[in-house]
Protein backbone atom coordinates (compact mmCIF):
# COMPACT_ATOMS: atom_id res chain seq x y z
CA UNK A 1 0.00 0.00 0.00
CA UNK A 2 1.37 3.72 -0.90
CA UNK A 3 0.47 5.84 2.12
CA UNK A 4 -0.48 9.84 1.40
CA UNK A 5 1.03 12.47 3.77
CA UNK A 6 -0.44 16.04 2.38
CA UNK A 7 1.20 19.12 2.77
CA UNK A 8 -0.88 20.27 5.84
CA UNK A 9 0.21 17.54 7.58
CA UNK A 10 4.12 18.11 6.49
CA UNK A 11 3.48 22.09 7.94
CA UNK A 12 1.78 20.44 11.14
CA UNK A 13 5.00 17.95 11.93
CA UNK A 14 7.14 21.09 11.30
CA UNK A 15 5.08 23.39 13.51
CA UNK A 16 6.16 20.90 16.18
CA UNK A 17 9.97 22.14 15.69
CA UNK A 18 10.34 18.68 13.27
CA UNK A 19 12.20 19.09 10.57
CA UNK A 20 10.59 17.73 7.74
CA UNK A 21 14.22 17.32 5.25
CA UNK A 22 15.78 16.27 8.21
CA UNK A 23 12.71 13.40 8.72
CA UNK A 24 13.26 12.60 5.52
CA UNK A 25 16.72 11.59 5.63
CA UNK A 26 16.95 9.48 9.15
CA UNK A 27 14.36 7.72 7.78
CA UNK A 28 16.01 6.62 4.93
CA UNK A 29 13.28 7.43 2.33
CA UNK A 30 15.25 6.62 -0.84
CA UNK A 31 14.00 9.04 -3.62
CA UNK A 32 11.06 10.80 -2.03
CA UNK A 33 10.11 14.83 -2.62
CA UNK A 34 8.41 16.39 0.37
CA UNK A 35 5.86 18.23 -2.17
CA UNK A 36 2.17 19.17 -1.69
CA UNK A 37 1.53 15.78 -1.32
CA UNK A 38 3.94 12.73 -0.28
CA UNK A 39 3.34 8.60 -1.47
CA UNK A 40 5.51 6.36 0.83
CA UNK A 41 5.50 2.89 1.21
CA UNK A 42 4.38 0.56 4.72
CA UNK A 43 7.83 0.12 5.50
CA UNK A 44 8.79 3.79 4.75
CA UNK A 45 5.74 4.52 7.14
CA UNK A 46 7.60 2.39 9.61
CA UNK A 47 10.58 4.03 9.85
CA UNK A 48 9.01 7.70 9.91
CA UNK A 49 7.46 6.56 12.91
CA UNK A 50 10.41 5.26 14.56
CA UNK A 51 12.26 8.72 13.74
CA UNK A 52 9.24 10.76 15.45
CA UNK A 53 9.74 8.61 18.54
CA UNK A 54 13.17 9.78 18.78
CA UNK A 55 12.80 13.31 17.82
CA UNK A 56 9.43 14.12 19.76
CA UNK A 57 8.88 14.82 23.57
CA UNK A 58 5.81 13.90 25.75
CA UNK A 59 4.43 17.52 25.34
CA UNK A 60 4.85 17.22 21.86
CA UNK A 61 3.08 14.04 21.64
CA UNK A 62 0.23 14.93 24.09
CA UNK A 63 -0.03 17.75 21.31
CA UNK A 64 0.07 15.68 18.11
CA UNK A 65 -2.24 13.03 19.50
CA UNK A 66 -4.97 16.12 19.75
CA UNK A 67 -8.40 15.33 17.36
CA UNK A 68 -8.63 18.70 16.81
CA UNK A 69 -5.17 19.09 15.09
CA UNK A 70 -5.72 16.09 12.97
CA UNK A 71 -8.71 15.27 11.56
CA UNK A 72 -8.37 17.87 8.91
CA UNK A 73 -5.77 16.13 8.01
CA UNK A 74 -7.24 12.27 7.96
CA UNK A 75 -10.81 11.70 6.98
CA UNK A 76 -11.40 8.41 8.39
CA UNK A 77 -11.38 10.64 12.02
CA UNK A 78 -13.60 13.16 10.89
CA UNK A 79 -15.73 10.42 10.12
CA UNK A 80 -15.47 8.84 13.63
CA UNK A 81 -16.22 12.13 14.72
CA UNK A 82 -19.47 12.52 12.80
CA UNK A 83 -20.42 8.94 14.31
CA UNK A 84 -23.47 8.91 16.64
CA UNK A 85 -21.28 7.95 20.20
CA UNK A 86 -17.89 7.29 20.72
CA UNK A 87 -18.72 3.29 19.98
CA UNK A 88 -19.85 3.79 16.83
CA UNK A 89 -16.98 6.11 16.23
CA UNK A 90 -14.62 3.62 17.12
CA UNK A 91 -16.22 1.13 15.33
CA UNK A 92 -15.97 3.00 12.03
CA UNK A 93 -12.45 3.77 12.65
CA UNK A 94 -10.94 0.26 13.23
CA UNK A 95 -12.99 -0.03 9.60
CA UNK A 96 -11.31 2.28 7.85
CA UNK A 97 -7.95 2.23 10.21
CA UNK A 98 -6.49 0.91 6.68
CA UNK A 99 -6.88 3.92 4.87
CA UNK A 100 -4.72 6.38 7.30
CA UNK A 101 -1.53 3.11 7.19
CA UNK A 102 -0.29 -0.43 7.82
CA UNK A 103 -1.70 -0.34 11.63
CA UNK A 104 -5.04 -1.94 12.36
CA UNK A 105 -7.23 -1.87 15.81
CA UNK A 106 -8.46 -4.97 17.28
CA UNK A 107 -11.90 -3.81 18.89
CA UNK A 108 -12.92 -6.71 21.81
CA UNK A 109 -16.47 -5.70 23.48
CA UNK A 110 -17.31 -6.88 27.03
CA UNK A 111 -20.64 -6.12 29.13
CA UNK A 112 -19.28 -3.14 30.44
CA UNK A 113 -16.09 -2.13 28.62
CA UNK A 114 -14.53 -1.83 25.55
CA UNK A 115 -10.89 -2.76 24.82
CA UNK A 116 -8.93 -1.81 21.76
CA UNK A 117 -5.37 -2.63 21.08
CA UNK A 118 -2.96 -1.72 18.08
CA UNK A 119 -0.81 -3.59 15.74
CA UNK A 120 1.01 -2.93 12.09
CA UNK A 121 -0.27 -4.90 9.25
CA UNK A 122 2.24 -7.64 7.87
CA UNK A 123 5.19 -5.57 9.28
CA UNK A 124 6.65 -8.15 11.91
CA UNK A 125 7.93 -6.10 14.63
CA UNK A 126 6.98 -4.11 17.45
CA UNK A 127 4.83 -0.49 17.69
CA UNK A 128 7.22 2.68 18.57
CA UNK A 129 6.30 4.22 21.77
CA UNK A 130 5.50 7.04 20.00
CA UNK A 131 3.26 4.94 17.42
CA UNK A 132 1.71 3.41 19.99
CA UNK A 133 0.90 6.31 22.22
CA UNK A 134 -0.17 8.62 19.60
CA UNK A 135 -2.71 5.68 18.64
CA UNK A 136 -3.60 5.25 22.40
CA UNK A 137 -4.22 9.12 23.16
CA UNK A 138 -5.77 10.22 19.67
CA UNK A 139 -8.59 7.83 20.69
CA UNK A 140 -9.18 9.14 24.19
CA UNK A 141 -8.86 12.60 22.41
CA UNK A 142 -11.57 11.35 20.36
CA UNK A 143 -14.19 10.74 23.16
CA UNK A 144 -13.40 13.97 24.79
CA UNK A 145 -14.01 15.87 21.61
CA UNK A 146 -17.17 13.91 20.50
CA UNK A 147 -18.91 14.24 24.05
CA UNK A 148 -17.48 17.43 25.40
CA UNK A 149 -16.51 15.74 28.50
CA UNK A 150 -13.12 14.71 29.55
CA UNK A 151 -13.72 11.24 29.34
CA UNK A 152 -11.10 9.21 31.18
CA UNK A 153 -9.91 5.73 30.24
CA UNK A 154 -10.73 2.37 32.66
CA UNK A 155 -7.05 1.67 32.15
CA UNK A 156 -4.26 2.02 29.20
CA UNK A 157 -0.79 -0.09 29.08
CA UNK A 158 1.64 -1.17 26.46
CA UNK A 159 5.65 -1.82 26.73
CA UNK A 160 6.35 1.47 27.48
CA UNK A 161 6.91 4.07 30.37
CA UNK A 162 3.93 6.67 29.72
CA UNK A 163 5.45 9.43 31.47
CA UNK A 164 4.39 12.41 34.06
CA UNK A 165 3.12 14.77 31.24
CA UNK A 166 1.02 12.30 29.49
CA UNK A 167 -0.57 10.37 32.55
CA UNK A 168 -1.59 13.65 33.53
CA UNK A 169 -3.54 14.34 30.43
CA UNK A 170 -4.64 11.10 30.52
CA UNK A 171 -6.08 11.46 33.73
CA UNK A 172 -4.77 8.05 34.95
CA UNK A 173 -1.67 6.21 35.12
CA UNK A 174 -0.51 3.79 32.50
CA UNK A 175 0.49 0.15 33.23
CA UNK A 176 3.77 -1.19 31.36
CA UNK A 177 2.83 -4.63 30.04
CA UNK A 178 4.11 -6.56 26.88
CA UNK A 179 0.69 -6.46 25.46
CA UNK A 180 -0.75 -2.70 24.68
CA UNK A 181 -4.30 -2.25 26.12
CA UNK A 182 -6.92 0.99 26.11
CA UNK A 183 -10.27 -0.14 28.10
CA UNK A 184 -13.24 2.20 28.31
CA UNK A 185 -16.13 1.90 29.89
CA UNK A 186 -18.85 1.42 27.74
CA UNK A 187 -21.35 3.92 29.47
CA UNK A 188 -18.65 6.52 28.84
CA UNK A 189 -18.52 6.00 24.98
CA UNK A 190 -22.05 5.12 24.25
CA UNK A 191 -22.72 8.87 25.28
CA UNK A 192 -24.28 10.85 21.83
CA UNK A 193 -21.59 12.97 20.44
CA UNK A 194 -21.79 16.54 19.97
CA UNK A 195 -20.60 16.42 16.70
CA UNK A 196 -22.61 13.81 14.73
CA UNK A 197 -23.64 15.22 11.39
CA UNK A 198 -25.38 12.29 9.53
CA UNK A 199 -25.56 13.88 6.43
CA UNK A 200 -21.80 14.31 6.04
CA UNK A 201 -21.62 10.80 6.63
CA UNK A 202 -23.68 10.42 3.96
CA UNK A 203 -21.69 11.85 1.11
CA UNK A 204 -18.28 10.17 2.87
CA UNK A 205 -19.36 6.60 3.35
CA UNK A 206 -19.74 5.68 -0.65
CA UNK A 207 -16.35 7.02 -1.04
CA UNK A 208 -14.71 5.61 2.22
CA UNK A 209 -15.68 1.95 1.07
CA UNK A 210 -14.46 2.43 -2.44
CA UNK A 211 -11.25 3.34 -1.30
CA UNK A 212 -11.01 0.71 1.00
CA UNK A 213 -12.01 -1.64 -1.56
CA UNK A 214 -8.99 -0.47 -3.46
CA UNK A 215 -6.63 -1.04 -0.12
CA UNK A 216 -7.98 -4.56 0.01
CA UNK A 217 -7.36 -5.47 -3.31
CA UNK A 218 -3.96 -3.74 -4.22
CA UNK A 219 -0.67 -5.99 -4.55
CA UNK A 220 1.73 -6.84 -1.56
CA UNK A 221 5.22 -5.66 -2.83
CA UNK A 222 5.94 -9.08 -3.45
CA UNK A 223 3.63 -9.61 -5.19
CA UNK A 224 4.84 -6.77 -7.50
CA UNK A 225 8.21 -8.23 -7.72
CA UNK A 226 7.15 -11.81 -8.40
CA UNK A 227 5.31 -9.67 -11.26
CA UNK A 228 9.00 -8.42 -12.82
CA UNK A 229 10.17 -11.61 -11.81
CA UNK A 230 7.89 -13.61 -14.50
CA UNK A 231 9.05 -11.43 -17.42
CA UNK A 232 12.37 -10.96 -16.46
CA UNK A 233 13.59 -14.36 -16.12
CA UNK A 234 12.89 -15.61 -19.93
CA UNK A 235 15.45 -12.35 -21.00
CA UNK A 236 18.13 -13.20 -18.77
CA UNK A 237 17.98 -10.24 -16.84
CA UNK A 238 16.51 -10.96 -13.56
CA UNK A 239 19.32 -10.24 -10.21
CA UNK A 240 17.84 -8.39 -7.58
CA UNK A 241 19.90 -4.95 -9.36
CA UNK A 242 17.71 -5.44 -12.72
CA UNK A 243 14.39 -6.32 -10.88
CA UNK A 244 15.27 -3.00 -8.57
CA UNK A 245 15.85 -0.53 -11.81
CA UNK A 246 12.94 -1.75 -13.93
CA UNK A 247 10.78 -0.92 -10.38
CA UNK A 248 12.84 2.10 -10.13
CA UNK A 249 13.84 2.18 -7.07
CA UNK A 250 17.00 1.15 -5.16
CA UNK A 251 18.46 -2.18 -4.47
CA UNK A 252 18.46 -1.57 -0.41
CA UNK A 253 14.70 -0.34 -0.77
CA UNK A 254 13.86 -3.70 -2.39
CA UNK A 255 15.05 -5.70 0.10
CA UNK A 256 13.53 -3.34 3.01
CA UNK A 257 10.08 -3.90 1.07
CA UNK A 258 10.41 -7.29 1.25
CA UNK A 259 12.18 -7.92 4.29
CA UNK A 260 8.91 -5.67 5.56
CA UNK A 261 7.06 -8.78 3.78
CA UNK A 262 9.12 -11.55 5.46
CA UNK A 263 10.81 -12.60 2.73
CA UNK A 264 13.47 -11.90 0.54
CA UNK A 265 14.13 -11.63 -3.53
CA UNK A 266 15.56 -15.23 -3.48
CA UNK A 267 12.72 -16.16 -2.33
CA UNK A 268 10.95 -15.03 -4.51
CA UNK A 269 12.97 -15.93 -7.22
CA UNK A 270 12.49 -19.68 -6.33
CA UNK A 271 8.68 -19.00 -5.87
CA UNK A 272 8.34 -17.66 -9.83
CA UNK A 273 10.91 -20.19 -11.20
CA UNK A 274 8.63 -23.10 -9.34
CA UNK A 275 5.55 -21.75 -10.85
CA UNK A 276 7.50 -21.21 -14.44
CA UNK A 277 8.74 -25.04 -14.25
CA UNK A 278 5.35 -26.47 -13.50
CA UNK A 279 3.85 -24.53 -16.39
CA UNK A 280 6.81 -25.19 -18.65
CA UNK A 281 6.70 -29.19 -18.01
CA UNK A 282 3.07 -29.69 -19.00
CA UNK A 283 4.82 -28.67 -22.58
CA UNK A 284 5.78 -31.97 -24.49
CA UNK A 285 7.93 -30.11 -26.72
CA UNK A 286 10.48 -28.26 -23.99
CA UNK A 287 13.01 -30.39 -22.87
CA UNK A 288 14.70 -30.40 -19.42
CA UNK A 289 17.82 -28.60 -20.92
CA UNK A 290 15.43 -26.13 -22.28
CA UNK A 291 13.21 -25.80 -19.22
CA UNK A 292 16.62 -25.36 -17.28
CA UNK A 293 17.65 -22.40 -19.54
CA UNK A 294 14.46 -20.44 -19.59
CA UNK A 295 14.72 -20.53 -15.80
CA UNK A 296 17.92 -19.36 -15.80
CA UNK A 297 20.08 -21.65 -14.40
CA UNK A 298 23.79 -21.76 -15.20
CA UNK A 299 23.87 -25.73 -16.22
CA UNK A 300 20.87 -28.56 -16.08
CA UNK A 301 21.97 -30.16 -13.06
CA UNK A 302 21.41 -27.01 -10.60
CA UNK A 303 17.63 -26.88 -11.93
CA UNK A 304 17.18 -30.69 -11.14
CA UNK A 305 18.15 -30.42 -7.72
CA UNK A 306 16.51 -27.29 -6.92
CA UNK A 307 13.40 -29.27 -8.44
CA UNK A 308 13.85 -32.00 -6.30
CA UNK A 309 14.05 -29.71 -2.95
CA UNK A 310 11.01 -27.86 -4.20
CA UNK A 311 9.02 -31.17 -4.75
CA UNK A 312 10.72 -34.25 -3.08
CA UNK A 313 10.29 -35.67 -6.87
CA UNK A 314 12.55 -35.80 -9.70
CA UNK A 315 11.30 -34.50 -13.14
CA UNK A 316 10.72 -37.89 -14.40
CA UNK A 317 8.13 -38.67 -11.31
CA UNK A 318 6.89 -35.16 -11.88
CA UNK A 319 6.04 -35.19 -15.82
CA UNK A 320 2.43 -34.84 -16.24
CA UNK A 321 0.48 -37.18 -18.17
CA UNK A 322 -0.51 -36.47 -21.77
Amino acid sequence: MKITMTKQMQLFIESLGISIDALQKKANIADARWQHTLTISDLDYVNLLQELDQLLTDEQLVVFSQIENLNMFIPPLFAALTAKNGYEGIQRLQKYKRLIGPMEMNVIETGQTLSITFSFVRVNQELPRFALLAEQLLLVSLVRTGTGENVMPLMIEGPYSYGAKIEEWLGVSGTKNVKNRLVFKKEDVMQPFLTENNVMWGYLEPEFTKRLYQVSTEKTFSQNVQAKLFSAIPTGSFTVKDVAKSMGISVRTLQRNLAAENTTFQKQLQIVQQQLAFHYLQRSDLTTDDISYLLGYADTNSFVRAFKRWTGKTLSEYRLPR
